[in-house]
């Protein structure tokens, strides 16, 4: 019988596929088992690649670039602090040290439970590299301290969501942005990044976060800080020997009894957008300390104590040069004090909201206090050799004790009244050239044309 061409040909057809893809199924994909991997490098829970390892035949192999934390840990019977701290040591044996970085995935690591962490993640090297840890969600709670080395970033799920909490009778802070040489080169460390957890001081008078090391592009984002008690406890702490230029310190909110702030002798790339809660306390501390030089304090909220002022400036190092901007001050004794144990100059203050509290901002530099419920401008300059006094300009008349504050006024009409502050300008803008364009205010009481 003949057979049909088209049969033939497809029959031919079928078996050149046949040999082309057994032949490359033969040679380019390895049965389990026959996969060449580099003998000394450990690879449990390490991303598989392709490549070459230490000149060996190409094959698979584990991946510095992202490893799965609860799988390294063997399915988790090591706690994440040890696990976090094999990794980084196994990447930091000679010869396979990835000076690339790494990416330490334990967000499966008992995700959604409380868990213990007896150690510190981060072991001290000889030469840190990048990596970035992703905490789980859940309560991790701590028994030392976390000191993160250079170019370490630390991200949560979220400040509710991944909470790092202080186990009881905990010392020190729970968690320090670098440290001393040799764990930071010259003891400068840089890009050290906390983002999106919370932080449980579990009702101690400890320290939240420390910053005394960590310099350029280092900041904290997105932290939530509680359960922070007494007069000697503090939310964050930026502070010597050198923590200058880092930041910005954004998204921060506070609540407990001890200090949410403490900037001292340090210059910071500014804290923007920080809410602090210390009501139904009888603390004599501020809730904020601010010295040093060129730091900003940007859309701030404070809900204190009346024992208490807001954010006190100056005392415990000089201050100079500093903008606190945009503050709203509730039940507090001082939104803002201006303390003379050091210099405070070249100060500017930009839109105080006071609601409830006595006192919107107390300067001790010249014996104002003013109690505006919404106070625009304070600004205060250099002290004037020969105890003369202080350069300053406001744009409030007003005073709780009675001495009001001199200010400048523009009008279109000449001033009325009898209660102008003793030492105020008043500048007529539609004067004209024979008439009075300037008035100053005397005992308080009358504008005694100038000019």
């Amino acid at each position: 019988m003949r057979i049909p061409r088209w049969t033939a040909q497809r029959n031919h057809l079928v078996v050149v596929l046949a040999i082309v893809l057994g032949g490359i199924l033969s040679h380019s994909v390895p049965a389990h088992g026959q996969i060449t991997l580099c003998p000394t490098t450990p690879y449990q829970g390490f991303n598989t690649v392709y490549g070459v390892c230490n000149g060996q035949t190409a094959g698979q192999q584990g991946s510095f670039a992202f490893i799965d934390a609860y799988q390294f840990s063997n399915s988790g019977t090591t706690d994440l602090c040890a696990t976090v701290n094999g990794i980084l040591s196994n990447t930091w044996i000679p010869g396979n040290r990835n000076v690339n970085g790494v990416v330490i995935d334990a967000r499966g690591f008992k995700s959604g439970t409380s868990q213990n962490c007896a150690s510190n993640p981060w072991p001290t090297p000889s030469g840190p590299f990048p990596n970035i840890v992703l905490l789980p969600a859940g309560t991790i709670t701590i028994n030392t301290t976390w000191v993160l080395p250079s170019d370490t970033r630390l991200v949560g799920q979220g400040p509710n969501v991944t909470t790092i909490k202080a186990a009881s009778s905990f010392a020190g802070p729970m968690i320090q942005m670098g440290a001393a040489s040799p764990f930071c080169t010259n003891s400068d460390c840089q890009a050290v990044v906390l983002e999106h957890f919370g932080l449980d001081g579990n009702q101690q008078a400890i320290t939240g976060i420390l910053n005394q090391f960590s310099q350029e592009l280092s900041r904290v984002n997105d932290v939530s800080i509680t359960g922070i008690t007494g007069t000697n406890g503090t939310g964050l702490s930026i502070s010597t020997p050198s923590a200058n230029n880092s930041g910005p310190y954004t998204n921060i909110t506070f609540s407990g009894t001890g200090t949410c702030l403490n900037i001292n002798t340090v210059t910071t790339r500014g804290v923007h957008g920080l809410t602090c809660t210390t009501t139904g306390t009888t603390n004599t501390t501020p809730v904020i300390y601010l010295d040093g030089l060129s730091n900003s304090l940007e859309d701030i909220n404070i809900f204190g104590s009346s024992t208490q002022d807001g954010i006190l400036i100056g005392s415990q190092a000089p201050a100079q040069g500093n903008t606190v901007f945009n503050v709203t001050g509730s039940g507090l004794s001082n939104v803002i004090e201006l303390s003379t144990s050091h210099p405070v100059i070249d100060l500017t203050v930009l839109s105080v909201t006071n609601s409830g509290s006595a006192i919107s901002l107390k300067d001790n530099l010249t014996g104002s206090s003013l109690n505006d419920a919404n106070l625009a401008l304070y600004v205060v300059g250099d002290a004037i050799p020969g105890s003369v006094g202080y350069s300053r300009f406001t744009t409030s008349p007003n005073s709780a004790s009675g001495a009001k504050s001199a200010t400048w006024i523009v009008g279109t009409t000449g001033p009325t009244g009898s209660n102008c502050a003793t030492g105020s300008l008043y500048s007529l803008t539609t004067g004209t050239g024979s008439g009075t364009t300037l008035w100053g205010c005397t005992s308080g009481t009358t504008w005694t044309p100038i000019k």
